[in-house]
């Protein structure tokens, strides 16, 4: 493991999130609000193409939380059966990333606005993935499924 653990690359944030959510709060009233992503300034040439419109997996840093349990209930809600950590949303976990599929709505200079991002205020973003070829991946599988060749 020690082996590993020095062959991982040290992460730098690329910008932050901003928006009124500076306390947990459920997942799903965050992600209805809009949300600024900042990309700090030796990082805006990557944003080269970024439209409106765009579909975009947000990988954050869960900045606030703190430790981590490898059996949770999930939402939070004691009267959910205890799950893994890797089964659930929790941000408590060994490496505390996020990941949200979010949607631009405005692009500016430096920022743009996303709906649909579940992160604090204040998180940093560690990448931005275009989520299209993930979502017509699943798309096709479902796909797939619900008309079997056989």
């Amino acid at each position: 493991m020690e082996e590993i653990e020095s062959k991982l690359p040290e992460l730098k944030p690329i910008g932050v999130v901003k928006n009124a959510f500076n306390d947990p709060t459920t997942p799903e009233r965050i992600a209805v609000c809009p949300s600024t992503i900042s990309i700090f300034p030796q990082f805006l040439e990557g944003l080269s193409g970024l439209k409106e419109g765009n579909i975009l997996l947000i990988v954050f840093v869960f900045h606030k939380s703190q430790g981590y349990r490898l059996k949770v209930h999930p939402r939070g809600d004691l009267r959910n059966p205890k799950r893994g950590v890797f089964l659930t949303c929790s941000p408590y976990r060994p490496n505390p990333i996020g990941i949200s599929t979010a949607k631009v709505i405005e692009v500016r200079e430096k920022e743009f606005d996303v709906i649909g991002l579940d992160a604090l205020n204040g998180s940093p973003v560690i990448d931005i993935k275009p989520a299209l070829p993930i979502i017509k991946f699943f798309r096709e599988m479902v796909e797939d499924e619900e008309n079997p060749s056989l």
